[in-house]
């Protein structure tokens, strides 16, 4: 079995192999031709967008001296015919060179940024290397910027005679025409003169070989990049061959022209490199043919145990669920019989974990419809009216502290009756606790102080219902010293898009040992239900903990509730929510 499960390997393997190198060379030349025609064409038209988006850049920087009313009275005093030595001052040269200094940040294809004002004063952000004057006269592109009449033109490679370093040098520039919004008078010029490599920046494309050549001309056909193919002869770029010779070598061309900027931007790809693949494929399908059968048999092999390897995986994964662990899962590495066993397993285990969590809410539902169908026994109208006119009493006999009291119980009364609600703002849980420990000053007196330090910003975050009082009657019934006071404090803050509430007393605060039982009763999974429980006595914790597992049913287990260990007076218990404004609650 397993010599005829190799042998069925290889020829599958091979057969491919041969087949489709046979078929591969005779089609090999004309795809390639083909598809780097198409790729040329694509480079090309995204390096003529890339200048077209560039040529936009620069109209829209050359504009901008328009906006600036300094630099707009700079060029009016020097709106004179031109002088032996125009006088600039220092305050006119710092805001000129502040201006065109700042057009040049983050653009590091821009040699200089000069305006030339017409009485032959110079302002550029390269004072040391370039002249403080200018004369129309020795400056052969200025013809072509009058000519214009403020429109933008492209430049092709041409001589200046304002640089020290390199006056012999050729530049490619974009210029304007600066003139007076109102009565359309020449006020100056604005040039953006490009380093010589700066359109190589601009038009680089990944994946584009150096044996291929890329040109730009300008709309009159006058070569714009590169440089130094100046004087040279080139190829007819408007023709429709697909082919053409430049130099000494054939080459396929694609050429687009930008409606636009009529900047034509064209590529040559060499012949010879797209035919010696074909060359050199025949060489490679034997190799390949030799090192696919060495793999082939390798590869039998490894299939051999690929098909074991899961199954003794999987099997692995099963004993630690025998053992009670429900949280691994099996890793699927294929979509075969085995992957979709192992997904079926998964599956199962999601189910399993899904109804113990069920099992586990449905306690908990248990004991809020018993508390519902409790509250439901009551009246809530009648408890209204009824406290409604123990209130009028109080007050027509002006008992006015009993009043408060009648009042903060029927607010808490209408707060709680609604079961419907399950979240509401933090404002009116505020509100709720306030109500509980105003009833509660009526009978503590002095020996109750209560701070709420909530900035106004949160109150309307949404939090969940009935989560304050019980840490608030916690603090009030084991926390109250014997014959002392004690200071009570609400605070809430935002951290890391979480809401932390804090509530904090100064008492006579909680031992170590029952500090470690409330958290075993809060954090337990399991649902424990004691014989005093059932007989009704008093519960010790329960409320805490229902608080605690409500937050994390509603919003997952990294929140809750947790208590502050080692303090030398006192008690904090905190409770961690997810930072929720009104508008997201449904």
């Amino acid at each position: 079995m397993r010599t005829k499960f190799i042998l069925i390997l290889l020829m599958v393997v091979t057969l491919p192999f041969a087949l489709s190198g046979m078929l591969t060379y005779r089609k090999y030349i004309g795809d390639v031709e083909g598809k780097t025609k198409v790729f040329t064409h694509q480079i090309v038209d995204q390096m003529r967008l890339n200048l077209d988006r560039y040529v936009h850049d620069i109209d829209r920087l050359t504009v901008l001296p328009f906006y600036n009313n300094q630099v707009m009275q700079t060029l009016y005093r020097h709106d004179r015919k031109p002088g032996p030595a125009p006088y600039i001052s220092a305050e006119e040269s710092g805001i000129m060179n502040l201006f065109i200094s700042a057009l040049t940040i983050d653009r590091p294809e821009i040699r200089s940024i000069t305006m030339f004002a017409n009485d032959g004063s110079l302002f550029t952000n390269l004072n040391h290397t370039v002249e403080p004057r200018w004369s129309p006269e020795e400056e052969i592109w200025v013809k072509s910027v009058m000519a214009a009449e403020g429109a933008l033109v492209i430049l092709p490679p041409h001589k200046t005679g304002y640089y020290y370093d390199a006056p012999a040098q050729e530049v490619v520039s974009l210029a304007r025409l600066i003139r007076d919004p109102n009565t359309k008078r020449h006020l100056g010029m604005i040039k953006v003169d490009l380093k010589t490599d700066g359109f190589k920046e601009m038009i680089s494309v990944m994946n584009y070989r150096p044996s291929n050549h890329i040109f730009i001309l300008d709309g009159n056909n006058r070569l714009l990049y590169p440089l130094t193919a100046q004087g040279t002869a080139l190829p007819d770029f408007s023709g429709t061959d697909e082919t053409v010779r430049y130099g000494k070598e054939h080459y396929v061309i694609s050429s687009v022209t930008s409606g636009e900027t009529g900047i034509t931007v064209a590529g040559l790809s060499p012949v010879i490199e797209l035919r010696s693949g074909a060359r050199e494929l025949t060489a490679y399908t034997a190799l390949i043919s030799l090192v696919a059968l060495i793999l082939a048999y390798i590869l039998s092999v490894v299939m051999a145990d690929r098909l074991v390897k899961p199954i003794k995986y999987l099997l692995f994964t099963m004993r630690k669920v025998q053992r009670g662990s429900l949280e691994v899962r099996s890793t699927i590495q294929n979509d075969d019989e085995i992957g979709q066993l192992s997904a079926a397993f998964n599956k199962m285990l999601d189910e399993v974990q899904r109804l113990v969590r069920e099992v586990f809410e449905t306690k908990l539902r248990e004991r809020d419809a018993e508390l519902s169908a409790l509250q439901s026994q009551m009246n809530p109208h009648f408890m209204y009216n009824t406290l409604e006119t123990m209130n009028m009493m109080a007050l027509g006999r002006n008992h006015y502290e009993l009043s408060e009291v009648i009042h903060s119980l029927g607010n808490m009364l209408r707060y709680t009756v609604d079961r419907e609600v399950r979240t509401v703002r933090m404002r009116d849980e505020l509100e709720f606790v306030e109500s509980y420990v105003d009833i509660q000053s009526q009978r503590l007196g002095a020996r109750l102080r209560f701070q709420m330090n909530v900035d106004s910003s949160l109150e309307k975050c949404v939090v969940p219902k009935l989560i304050l009082q019980p840490f608030v009657e916690n603090v009030i019934e084991h926390g109250l010293p014997e014959h002392g006071s004690i200071e009570l404090i609400v605070s809430a803050q935002v951290l890391d898009e979480g809401l932390f509430i804090d509530v904090e007393d100064d008492g006579i605060g909680i031992p170590e040992e029952i500090i470690q039982k409330l958290e075993d009763l809060m954090y337990s999974e399991r649902w424990i239900r004691t014989e005093q429980e059932r007989y009704g006595d008093q519960r010790k914790g329960y409320a805490l903990r229902n608080v605690h597992q409500r937050i994390q049913i509603l919003y997952g287990t990294q929140y809750g509730v947790k208590v502050s260990h080692n303090r030398t007076r006192g008690s904090r218990f905190t409770l961690h929510l997810p930072f929720v404004w009104e508008e997201n609650v449904c």
